[in-house]
């Protein structure tokens, strides 16, 4: 929470001019909270850790860090892709349910590291 809110502090007091530097700065912020609470391991590392049903390792890594970088996905792209495979695993006619479990779960800690939210309907 702590460094939440002073992420929040450089953002405000930093102007439009270093933005970015700003969501940098924001983005390590959470990025160390994350790793407080789950041992010293990164999303990724995390991520894999709870194992694959579908994609190896590296697999996931790739999707991994396709969608959790901005300059590859909007927001808007990442949500759309959660919303898709989040209906595919509700969709029992889908005949890839791991893959699409696992595209979920992928996306889902996509979303948590740029700390976008999922669509109201999901």
């Amino acid at each position: 929470m702590v460094g939440a809110g002073l992420a929040v502090v450089v953002n405000v007091s930093s102007g439009p001019e270093n933005l970015a530097d700003g969501l940098v700065a924001q983005l390590e912020d959470s990025d160390i909270l994350f790793r407080g609470q789950n041992f010293g391991r990164d999303r990724l590392e995390v991520l894999l850790a709870q194992g694959m049903e579908d994609f190896t390792d590296s697999q996931a890594t790739v999707r991994y860090e396709r969608f959790a970088n901005p300059v590859e996905r909007t927001d808007a792209q990442v949500r759309n892709a959660h919303r898709t495979w989040s209906r595919r695993v509700g969709d029992a006619t889908y005949d890839n349910q791991p893959r699409a479990r696992d595209m979920v779960r992928i996306l889902e800690m996509a979303m948590d590291l740029r700390e976008i939210d999922p669509h109201d309907d999901i």
